[in-house]
């Protein structure tokens, strides 16, 4: 089996304009962890695909590990899609080792994974972090639902304010919002 995610970036490369004829959704649940020195480690994420690709997917491969794994080597060539900043600062990840693909009574497919950074983050009285999930190919659309779509565990949920703003205008295959924690402990 060709890894999924690669072949629809290839197919969009090679047929011009495909990429405006086709699109996926993906929306986005995101929860920073810090470690028991509160480091910021991680971020566990889940990702919920639109009914059409899930059902692509699963008639791909029915198996659920298989699939998973496919899409977490996908992903990691891409870079998880995902871009965090962190006052600025690209935050770098590493390669994800802690993922569950489960599959919804509607058969929609949602992806569970932990996205680690490869340097905890020390947290400081003031800080911001934007969050960034683009794909190149301009056929999957992430995106947050609501800015609770960020869970926040102590002390940041009582410390930061979450924010999600559609932008007003955006290029094909660039993240159609601005999603935003910005935090004061």
């Amino acid at each position: 089996m060709k890894q999924l995610l690669l072949s629809l970036f290839l197919l969009c490369l090679s047929q011009p304009g495909f990429t405006h004829a086709y699109h996926y959704e993906v929306q986005i649940m995101n929860k920073p962890i810090t470690n028991e020195s509160g480091l910021l480690k991680a971020f566990q994420m889940t990702w919920a695909y639109d009914e059409e690709v899930s059902g692509a997917m699963l008639q791909d491969q029915q198996d659920l590990n298989k699939l998973g794994s496919k899409l977490m080597e996908d992903l990691d060539l891409l870079g998880y899609f995902t871009q965090i900043k962190f006052n600025d600062t690209i935050l770098q990840t590493t390669k994800v080792t802690s993922f569950k693909l489960q599959k919804t009574q509607t058969n929609q497919l949602k992806l569970h994974f932990t996205l680690p950074l490869k340097k905890p983050v020390q947290l400081q009285d003031k800080f911001v972090i934007h969050f960034i999930h683009e794909d190149p190919t301009a056929v999957a659309i992430l995106y947050y639902d609501k800015s609770s779509s960020i869970d926040l565990n102590k002390p940041l949920a009582s410390h930061c304010l979450r924010s999600v703003i559609d932008k007003k205008g955006f290029d094909e295959g660039e993240f159609p919002q601005i999603v935003t924690l910005n935090c004061n402990l």
